[in-house]
């Protein structure tokens, strides 16, 4: 491993530039907020539509089985996934707000 001191000025000043300009091309818009309000399976073709990549997803569902299914398929494991249920006795009690992974989602794979 070569120490930083052994490198010229000039190619200080290249890794420099090039850290820099990289680092303003890393971008992720996670300022815009995708609201979708009660989850149909229908809704895919609006998020494919409407989303973009890490935008943040905001949506309200009826059971908890359509809520898992669209984590799974729509959320991004390394950001927070925030549940809130509001009342269950109400429909769509349910409201979810995670990090969008991909406008297409995620393909099941099924194990026989």
């Amino acid at each position: 491993m070569t120490a930083l001191f052994l490198y010229t000025e000039l190619m200080k000043r290249i890794i420099l530039l090039l850290v820099t300009l990289l680092s303003f091309s890393a971008k992720a818009d996670m300022d815009t907020v995708c609201l979708l309000g009660v989850y149909d399976l229908d809704d895919t073709e609006v998020i494919s539509e409407n989303c973009e990549r890490n935008n943040i997803i905001d949506v309200s569902f009826d059971d908890t089985f359509f809520m898992h299914t669209f984590i799974r398929t729509f959320c991004r494991y390394d950001r927070n996934v925030v549940i809130n249920e509001d009342n269950k006795t109400r429909k769509n009690g349910y409201h979810l707000s995670c990090v969008l992974y991909s406008k297409e989602g995620r393909e099941p794979y099924f194990i026989d």
